[in-house]
């Protein structure tokens, strides 16, 4: 909008070796085109991109938790300091 100050914030927090995530992401996209939806491995490749993307850990989530909240202190901070 002309006129307006838009201030945007954007975080990554990693999970596992890129190599993982990649096999993850390959072994979904073969099951969705050439398995059954019902099939075990195609299940099974759902299940490794859920965990590829978001750990069950609960230490992982409690540690992008505390991340994820020092992040927006401190631009909450930097753009209190704009104003």
């Amino acid at each position: 909008m002309k006129g307006s100050n838009y201030l945007y914030l954007g975080a990554e927090f990693g999970t596992y070796s890129v190599i993982r995530v990649l096999g993850a992401l390959r072994r979904e996209n073969q099951a969705y085109f050439y398995a059954r939806n019902n099939a075990a491995v195609y299940k099974a490749a759902q299940a490794e991109l859920l965990e590829c993307f978001c750990p069950a850990s609960s230490s992982w989530r409690e540690s992008v938790l505390e991340q994820g909240m020092t992040i927006i202190k401190q631009a909450h901070k930097a753009a209190s300091g704009l104003a």
